[in-house]
């Protein structure tokens, strides 16, 4: 579910801000990236998608969800910057930070399971959406201030 475009007073996410053809699947692939990732933190998506910064938690929801959509989806940096209005350097530091974070067992853990849940919506056919629909969330994960579990 995109944020409308028209509401001037929230962060935007639309398809067209992203300059080529498969624009509107990268965008949904991002949004679906982004829903996992505001309910992995606790956060709302409005504030994944926000231009500002934000805390440390929002911020490291938000590299979340771009790790997710670069390795889960393939999408590359060039695509991705445009969705989420950032530049290529900034969403390779994100990328880095996620791995960094991987270190740690149960975070590795649900990750690995959030990844497997993008992987079969990504591969999603009539026999995986039953799967897709039944599947849980795990609890809410909260960053630390030190950025570790």
């Amino acid at each position: 579910m995109f944020i409308p475009a028209s509401d001037s007073a929230s962060p935007t996410f639309c398809p067209a801000r992203a300059g080529n053809a498969g624009a509107g699947l990268a965008a949904l692939q991002v949004d679906l990236c982004v829903t996992f990732s505001s309910a992995f933190a606790g956060l709302p998506k409005a504030d994944l998608l926000a231009k500002r910064r934000g805390k440390r938690r929002i911020s490291q929801a938000r590299h979340l969800a771009i790790y997710l959509a670069h390795t889960s989806f393939g999408l590359g940096f060039s695509q991705l910057a445009p969705l989420f209005g950032r530049d290529r350097a900034s969403l390779r530091h994100a990328c880095r930070q996620i791995e960094d974070l991987r270190d740690d067992a149960s975070f590795d853990a649900a990750l690995a399971r959030i990844e497997q849940s993008l992987e079969t919506c990504r591969t999603a056919d009539e026999a995986n959406f039953v799967h897709v629909k039944s599947w849980k969330m795990p609890e809410p994960f909260h960053f630390t201030a030190s950025g570790r579990i």
